[in-house]
């Protein structure tokens, strides 16, 4: 009985604990998506200025027809990822599988949205210079997502441009330190778990996955208000 009753209150105290916790996410996630729009707002303001027979609206157009098109490509494949079984944070594997959830997700929707957002400070004015490998001119201005992923811009280069611009809230939580080390499995096995600069890997990938989550949530409705509002959708 003594035992039954201790397992009852232990459990209590998780699901607390578990409670607290979420409540605390969202009211630390209700500042940060604040701050994302107030970051996003002026640019896409401009855009809703903007005349749309203009060069600047056109070349936003195509490159959002081009986002959205990928985007929600890459959505549905994350989204029956997660539909995946239980994942345990006590079994190896089951970290090994957050934890590539997560560069996962970084790699395609987040990439897509770091992509798109250069897209709009360009059209915003802001000049993106590509270094080509091969072509000439060997330097040139990025003037869409294909040339950007044509020239394979490092996911590192386009968030320091946003960061450059005033975009600091998204692109601190696009964690690509976190995405290197596990790309690179430079992460410790002991004790019969994975741990990342000395904390456990699964509470790291875990949290870094809501916040990405939430921050990309966030992003894609501004996105698609602007699209409604625009006519950004609407075919030529």
């Amino acid at each position: 009985m003594t035992y039954q009753t201790d397992q009852r209150e232990k459990t209590m105290s998780e699901e607390n604990l578990t409670e607290k916790f979420f409540a605390l996410f969202e009211k630390e996630w209700t500042i940060t998506g604040e701050k994302i729009k107030s970051e996003l707002e002026p640019f896409l303001n401009s855009l809703r200025a903007m005349d749309t027979s203009s060069r600047n609206f056109k070349l936003f157009k195509q490159a959002y027809s081009y986002f959205e098109n990928k985007h929600k490509r890459a959505g549905k494949i994350v989204h029956t990822i997660f539909q995946a079984e239980r994942i345990s944070s006590r079994k190896v594997k089951d970290v090994v599988y957050m934890l590539f959830i997560y560069l996962g997700v970084i790699e395609s929707i987040g990439n897509s949205i770091v992509n798109i957002l250069v897209m709009l400070l360009i059209a915003n004015g802001m000049d993106f210079h590509i270094e080509r490998a091969h072509d000439f001119p060997r330097i040139k201005h990025a003037a869409s997502i294909r040339e950007l992923e044509k020239e394979r811009v490092p996911l590192t280069t386009k968030l320091n441009f946003l960061k450059y611009n005033g975009i600091t809230e998204l692109t601190s939580i696009i964690d690509s330190k976190l995405r290197n080390t596990i790309a690179h499995l430079k992460f410790d096995l002991k004790e019969n778990d994975i741990y990342i600069r000395g904390k456990p890997a699964f509470v790291i990938a875990f949290l870094s996955a809501m916040r990405l989550n939430r921050a990309i949530v966030t992003t894609e409705m501004l996105l698609k208000q602007l699209a409604e509002e625009t006519g950004l959708t609407a075919k030529d």
